[in-house]
């Protein structure tokens, strides 16, 4: 921040016994989201690093294919929620690994403590912003969203990622 930002100038004026710091750390990614007739989704299965900002998309885009598969046939039966479970894992892990991995790489660039090399991803990074570059590089991340995302307000779901 600039010396006169406000966020900055708050911080600034309050006590340091006032300001908290909450650490930020990541999670194994999990293979196992369900077990028997319990589904798990989110961050309980895929915390993701606020490096992506991704998060609560994540979320949205989980309880989306969940609730595809199971309305999806075979008309449900006793076996059709274990096979619904099952798919509704095998659709998202590889996305959510992904995102994952885009966050905690994203996090060791942005968090570097290296002086030079701040200076040289912050020099990088303001040239790539104007280029339309950084929207480009997350580009996997908004292709493989189970909702259609582009081409107008049609909000589709496409059930083929």
């Amino acid at each position: 921040f600039r010396k006169s930002h406000p966020a900055f100038e708050a911080a600034a004026r309050t006590p340091p016994q006032r300001i908290q710091h909450f650490p930020i750390a990541a999670r194994d990614h999990r293979r196992v989201w369900h077990c028997g007739r319990v589904a798990l989704l989110g961050d309980a299965c895929h915390a993701t690093l606020p490096y992506a900002a991704q998060g609560a998309n994540m979320a949205l885009e989980d309880a989306l294919v969940l609730a595809q598969e199971l309305d999806a046939p075979p008309a449900p039966s006793a076996g059709h929620l274990e096979v619904a479970l099952a798919r509704y894992v095998d659709r998202r892990h590889a996305r959510t690994l992904m995102v994952v991995q885009r966050a905690r790489a994203n996090g060791a660039l942005l968090r570097s403590r290296s002086h030079l090399f701040a200076t040289a991803r912050d020099a990088v990074l303001g040239l790539l912003t104007g280029s339309g570059m950084v929207g480009r590089a997350f580009e996997d991340v908004i292709d493989g969203c189970p909702v259609a995302l582009r081409g107008g307000s049609d909000m589709t779901a496409d059930k083929s990622d």
